[in-house]
């Protein structure tokens, strides 16, 4: 089974927040979309859809993502450093999906060493009712 979330990892804290700082605008951007607003409401979000969407037809675009709060972030990323990252994924998406794929930004590479990308696929197996 797979799922949807994002990763948000680099090989220091500094790579690491400039991919949280991206995600938490992709996270706004999709909250402001209606389509997604199901999954919002799943979790209690979806007044900061609404809002989100209304700052968006209002064409405050630069602001959404201040919108977006660290925890909100949290909910649909597993976050760490490339050490930390292997145990972030297990604790958010472990149990939930048996497949991820692994990619930043879409204008960069992914960074990932190839002895992360192992230590991520010797996560195990055990599905659970998501939270």
């Amino acid at each position: 089974m797979s799922g949807s979330g994002f990763l948000v990892t680099g090989k220091d804290d500094a790579a690491v927040q400039t991919l949280f700082d991206w995600v938490r605008y992709r996270v706004a951007f999709y909250g402001s979309t209606p389509a997604y607003w199901p999954v919002f409401e799943e979790h209690g979000l979806g007044d900061l859809g609404r809002k989100l969407n209304a700052m968006t037809k209002a064409g405050a675009w630069d602001k959404i993502a201040g919108e977006v709060s660290d925890d909100v972030v949290h909910l649909f990323a597993a976050v760490g450093r490339h050490d930390q990252i292997a145990q972030a994924i297990e604790a958010r998406f472990g149990g939930l999906v048996d497949s991820i794929g692994a990619s930043a930004n879409s204008s960069k590479p992914s960074d990932l060493p190839p002895d992360l990308i192992q230590d991520i696929a010797r996560i195990p197996t055990r599905y659970r009712r998501p939270t």
